[in-house]
């Protein structure tokens, strides 16, 4: 986000949210002030530095209250982000808030990212994901939902380097960890594509005998 952008909008994502969250279980009710400031500045950290885009598509993978794929979708208004829940509450809560907010670039998907991959015509350029699941179950849904060389932005703590290094390195590749916190960060990783299972063209034809 560049120096003197409007900060009303993130002001009012963050109100809604805890408006709506005295009804609906979006965030941690324990020290929710704290809660959603620490994830607003969390989901901003990318949009200072964005190498990481490789296209308008991103993709933000069990979004819950909307972080980070709202506040980058405010953040970064040339994307086209699609918040994607499998907890219906919570995507009629996004649907409220975006309406409220007046956004124009975000779409909201009530959906499993296994089931939402078999519909996908065009894949994603980015997706981030927060505070979902393990590493390398997240970048087996994304292998589905990226395309080749597309990016993962995945918010991890100390246990994210252990992550990465459980992928398979013919598949992902770390490019970098933009740092949030002392020992947590987002690492931003490159999907290569799915090679595996595919004929080698310089492989000898072999025929089986009767």
């Amino acid at each position: 986000m560049q120096a003197g952008a409007d900060t009303e909008p993130f002001h009012k994502h963050l109100e809604l949210v805890k408006s709506i969250n005295e009804e609906v279980n979006l965030v941690s009710r324990a020290s929710v002030d704290a809660v959603l400031l620490q994830s607003l500045w969390e989901s901003l950290i990318p949009a200072a530095e964005t190498g990481w885009r490789r296209g308008p598509r991103l993709l933000d993978l069990g979004t819950g209250g909307g972080f980070p794929g709202l506040p980058l979708a405010l953040a970064l208004t040339d994307a086209k982000m699609t918040l994607l829940d499998s907890r219906r509450a919570k995507t009629l809560s996004l649907q409220r808030m975006t309406a409220e907010l007046g956004v124009k670039n975000v779409s909201i998907v009530h959906d499993r990212a296994e089931t939402h991959a078999e519909r996908l015509d065009v894949p994603y350029d980015t997706v981030v994901v927060r505070a979902v699941s393990v590493l390398p179950e997240v970048a087996q849904w994304c292998e589905r939902l990226l395309k080749p060389g597309g990016t993962l932005l995945s918010w991890k703590g100390p246990e994210g380097e252990r992550e990465a290094k459980a992928l398979d390195p013919d598949k992902w590749k770390l490019l970098y960890a933009l740092p949030v916190l002392p020992h947590r960060y987002v690492l931003v990783l490159e999907y290569k594509g799915d090679e595996a299972g595919k004929p080698d063209a310089d492989a000898p034809e072999t025929t089986v005998s009767e």
